[in-house]
Parts: structure tokens; C-alpha cells; sequence
């Protein structure tokens, strides 16, 4: 079956750092998809994949992309200005990696822009107050946490745990929240919000090495982890 392909309009942007930031495009026609699933930019001949940043609520689709040095589809997005079109495919992703609604409490580890479908699950899903979510974000520095992040603390039903690896940086000499890495976290984290294999999602999204330590801790427990590498 042929893809879908859509084209959109950069309608926004916000640049969290000079190498980060959320691309918002809008377009006429409709754009399905769900929480979890990413889709594919084409522009000038490249085509990468990104997860979806935004809910299927928003009227609007966001990325949220680190800038690749001399990478040959984010230099491109980087030069774009207002009004500029890109194509983008019909979203898509592993069954995997969607929201489990069958059961109560999601125990969600995200490192760097790893973040972006759990964020598109709390919007869609949060406010329903059927479920609960534990959402631990890794980075290595501070000023790499977006405002887009904090606003998921808006809803009653999230915890949200945002964590430097890096604590002796200068760039994070005014950090005052939790260090170290995530795997290291994980396991306090089951203790201190009583996750258990029965009660519990876990999700585990970004990078290779965080998504391992993550799995040898937790599958020996009996855990069920849907993971998504980066």
C-alpha cells in the first residue's frame, strides 16, 4: 500500500536551544494518527523519521528536533522560514509503542527528545483521570528541558521527573532537581511509587544504552516494556 504524503506549512517554531527546538506545521487536510507513532519529513530529497511531539487533539502537528551538524535533512529544516513547505507521510509506528489502556499506572523513561511521544500520550490521555503516569526525562543539561515538558505537571495524574547527567557542569551549576542516570533512578522510582508488573506499563524511549540498562533491571522483575530506540 503506497504511503500517504501530506504537505505542510512551517507555522511556528520555538527554539529552545540553537540546536533544539519544536517545529509546529499545519495543513488543510487531515492528519490521523496515535499517541506514540512517529511519521517521516521529506524535504529536498531526505526523508527522516520523528515521533510526534503534539496530541491528535492539537489542529496542528509538532517535532520536536535536535539539529544533527551537517546532518542532511535537520540543516534543511534549520533554514526554513515561516510559510515554507515540507511533505510529511502518513504517521505510522510499531504497534508496540502505543498507549496501553488497559491498564492503571505508566512508568515512561525518556532521554533527550525521547520525551516527544509521552508527551503526545499525557495530552491525549492525562485528563480522562483514568490512568497515572510516571514520567522520568533525562538530559545533560538543564537548558535542554522545554516549558512544553513542565506543562505536563498541569494535570493532576502526572509526576513528572526531569534529570541531569551531568550534575558538575557549569552549564547546570543552578540545577537543584534529581542527577544521574536513568536506569539508576528506575529502581527507587518502582519502590516509591509501588509499581508493580501487575499495575504497571513501563516505556522506554531514547537512547540505546538507557533503554538497555533499563530492560536489565526491570524484565527480571517480570515487567512489560515497550521500547522505542532513538
Amino acid at each position: 500500500m503506497a504511503e500517504k504524503l501530506r504537505v505542510m506549512k512551517l507555522a511556528a517554531r520555538n527554539d529552545i536551544l540553537s540546536n533544539l527546538t519544536i517545529f509546529r506545521f499545519e495543513t488543510e487536510t487531515e492528519f490521523v494518527f496515535e499517541p506514540g507513532q512517529f511519521c517521516v519529513i521529506s524535504l529536498g530529497g531526505v526523508k527522516r523519521a520523528y515521533s510526534i511531539f503534539s496530541s491528535p487533539q492539537d489542529p496542528y502537528i509538532e517535532l520536536l528536533i535536535k539539529l544533527v551538524p551537517e546532518g542532511a535533512l535537520t540543516t534543511q529544516l534549520w533554514d526554513l522560514s515561516l510559510g515554507d513547505e515540507v511533505e510529511l507521510f502518513q504517521p505510522r509506528g510499531r504497534g508496540n509503542f502505543l498507549f496501553d489502556r488497559t491498564i492503571e499506572r505508566h512508568a515512561m523513561f525518556a532521554t533527550g527528545t525521547g520525551i516527544a511521544p509521552f508527551r503526545s500520550m499525557i495530552r491525549q490521555y492525562a485528563y480522562e483521570g483514568k490512568w497515572k503516569f510516571y514520567v522520568f526525562h533525562g538530559v545533560s543539561y538543564a537548558d535542554e528541558l522545554s516549558d512544553c515538558c513542565y506543562e505536563m505537571l498541569e494535570a493532576k495524574q502526572v509526576i513528572y521527573v526531569p534529570s541531569v547527567s551531568r550534575p558538575d557542569d557549569e552549564r547546570n551549576g543552578s540545577w537543584k532537581g534529581a542527577t544521574g542516570r536513568l536506569p539508576e533512578q528506575a529502581e527507587s522510582a518502582i519502590k516509591q511509587f509501588s509499581l508493580t508488573p501487575e499495575n504497571s506499563r513501563v516505556y522506554a524511549c531514547g537512547q540505546a544504552g538507557m533503554i538497555t540498562g533499563i530492560k536489565s533491571l526491570l524484565e527480571p522483575m517480570k515487567f512489560k516494556i515497550k521500547e522505542e530506540k532513538y
